[in-house]
């Protein structure tokens, strides 16, 4: 026991005895050589940060030894990062000129060629010849103009990077993974409209080595949203826009790391329009952030809330022949007058909040344990008709189209016809009429709707964790290691929204009234439901749940020398699923409910890479999977 004692206090005496520095720097302008103030600086993993001063000074400290990542930014929007290496009781780094902001473009880049701040070394090394030094390896912190134009404005017309689809794109926010387990992609409404809170991120794009993950072969991306991370300070800010939405505030309030180890940060916007770009559409979204965070001497812990309730009126595809019949190609189909004013049929809500708890802890001078788990619950519906034996209520049904007359003449009287009405809005949806014949339908002795509007919905509950290790062996060595568990659980069903004037809806399968291929069949949609009688909020159509279960070890190496980088990783995953059938289907009544049987998949990975570094700007890759 003694034993086991000493060795005990003769960990905490090596933990206590890490070495740390300070880091010493200045930035000036790239035009006047001028001292560049108010430029945020900070060391991501060391969760420190500063400011330059007046005279473009700034100074960190407590910065272990080692190779560390500094990140610069004047406006908060357009980020750079460069390597230093810490190995002596002062870093001096040498002066890094600094594009200004030119007001007709926001974006500024960090110019290199006066002085070496690629291979910034302490003040013991600053006279070594360039020859012995090592040339830095890339960095993609800052984003890239591409991906930026790739993810966000070409991602409307479902523009794909390399072709790959979103499932090869990962993201990880806090060291925990974001990717939805039933589709693979990334619900961003989950925390859209906060820009101010989420520039923190690292961007690999193929199989380039990533710090939490075995990574993707598309977009990998690492956001850093922690209290600490952001740039201290309030801001406010207003933009009008022609895209979804029209208007969008946003404020946000950041403490940056105070002295007593605390930071926190706030952050709340609102995105409006009462009419988008496209007739009939409209957007109403909220976005909310706090977080807030304790730095210890060599740990941290922070807590983080997210969320994002938005409702918008969506777009609905057409064919040429609509857009020709309503003379634009903005036509959209989804929406139309009830009572002089415009509503859509095709609304989507979403409202998914989410809260992570993240621990880092320094467990000595070169290794770093993170620790990550997150909870999640929301839904996500989009509404849509229903009806029961009568017409097609969406206005632009094939049937209701002049083409399919099949007379050359009748088509042509057709077209005429819809040109010289153009205030009857025939290519729009008939809100009255649908209304007024749930109304004719009470008065005949029926009080169910024929027409009602209903939702498909989504209801979700994940729980996300990651434990990763990363451990600096020495100049040239980094080992990262990590496990990551998701659990996933979504309801699927079908909800009524409004009925339209009527009492209430039959839940049955009105196609198999007629029976099938003769024989008489269960018109139920749940036979162990004797009531049918649907009404607002109660679920109907189809109802079931899908459990997902996921595991991940990756393992990885990345080594670095004067002119060759390389790197190998390996993973080993489980994945496995099974159906939970809520409803005992009248056309499946053995196999509809309960669950059903698992299906698993053990999945391995290996890549590697070599990166020959011609300078500090132009590099030679090869990677490989």
């Amino acid at each position: 026991m003694k034993q086991f004692y000493t060795l005990i206090l003769m960990i905490c005496s090596l933990t206590t005895l890490a070495q740390t520095s300070i880091v010493k720097g200045k930035i000036i302008h790239q035009d006047t050589k001028l001292p560049f103030a108010e430029v945020s600086v900070t060391i991501p993993k060391v969760k420190v940060a500063t400011a330059t001063n007046g005279e473009g000074d700034f100074v960190i400290s407590n910065v272990p030894y080692g190779s560390w990542e500094l990140r610069y930014t004047f406006d908060g929007v357009n980020e750079e990062s460069l390597m230093i290496q810490v190995t002596g009781p002062v870093t001096n780094l040498d002066v890094i000129e600094l594009k200004s902001v030119d007001p007709n473009n926001n974006n500024y880049t960090l110019d290199n060629s006066g002085g070496n701040v690629e291979d910034a070394t302490s003040n013991d090394n600053n006279t070594a010849s360039a020859s012995g030094q090592n040339v830095a390896s890339v960095l993609n912190a800052a984003r890239d103009p591409y991906l930026n134009a790739a993810t966000f404005g070409w991602g409307q017309y479902f523009y794909r990077m390399r072709g790959y689809e979103n499932d090869n794109n990962l993201l990880f926010m806090n060291g925990v993974p974001m990717n939805d387990l039933e589709e693979g992609g990334v619900f961003f409404n989950s925390w859209s409209g906060l820009n101010d809170v989420f520039r923190g991120r690292s961007l690999n794009l193929g199989l380039a080595p990533n710090e939490f993950n075995f990574g993707g072969v598309g977009l990998n991306t690492s956001l850093d949203a922690t209290a600490s991370n952001q740039r201290k300070g309030t801001r406010i800010t207003y933009t009008s826009t022609n895209r979804s939405y029209r208007n969008r505030l946003m404020l946000t309030h950041s403490s940056g790391l105070m002295k007593n180890g605390w930071a926190y940060s706030l952050s709340v916007s609102r995105r409006w329009a009462q009419e988008g770009a496209i007739p009939g559409t409209f957007y109403d979204g909220l976005a909310y952030y706090a977080a807030v965070e304790k730095r210890f001497k060599k740990q941290g812990i922070n807590i983080m809330i997210v969320g994002s309730p938005v409702t918008r009126g969506k777009v609905g595809p057409a064919t040429k022949e609509a857009f020709e019949l309503a003379g634009t190609n903005l036509y959209n189909p989804n929406w139309g007058y009830q009572g002089g004013e415009v509503r859509n049929s095709r609304v989507f809500k979403s409202h998914a909040p989410m809260a992570i708890l993240t621990h880092d802890a320094r467990l000595s001078e070169n290794t770093i344990l993170t620790t990550a788990i997150s909870y999640q619950t929301g839904e996500t519906s989009t509404t849509s008709f229903d009806w029961y034996n009568a017409a097609d209520p969406r206005p632009d049904y094939y049937k209701y189209m002049p083409t399919y007359i099949d007379s050359p003449s009748a088509t042509k009287e057709a077209i005429d016809w819809y040109n010289a009405h153009p205030e009857d809005h025939y290519l729009q949806v008939q809100w009255d009429r649908l209304y007024e014949a749930n109304r004719m339908n009470k008065k005949s002795g029926f009080d169910r709707s024929i027409y009602i509007l209903g939702a498909d919905v989504e209801a979700s509950r994940k729980i996300n964790a990651a434990v990763n290790l990363e451990s600096i062996v020495n100049d040239h060595i980094v080992l990262y290691t990590g496990l990551s568990f998701q659990n996933q659980k979504n309801h699927n069903f079908r909800r009524v929204e409004d009925l339209l004037g009527g009492d209430y809806w039959e839940n049955i399968n009105q196609f198999a009234e007629d029976g099938i291929l003769g024989s008489a069949v269960s018109v139920l949609l749940n036979m162990d439901d004797a009531s049918t009688r649907r009404e607002v909020g109660d679920e109907y159509g189809y109802n079931y749940n899908i459990h997902f279960n996921k595991a991940n070890w990756f393992g990885q190496g990345v080594f670095t020398y004067n002119k060759i980088d390389f790197f190998l990783a390996g993973e080993l995953g489980y994945t496995g699923f099974y159906r939970e059938g809520i409803y005992r289907h009248g056309l499946f009544p053995n196999n509809s409910k309960g669950n059903s049987s698992t299906l698993t998949f053990f999945n391995y990975k290996a890549k590697a890479g070599v990166t020959y570094k011609l300078n500090g700007r132009n590099y030679l890759y090869a990677n490989g999977s």
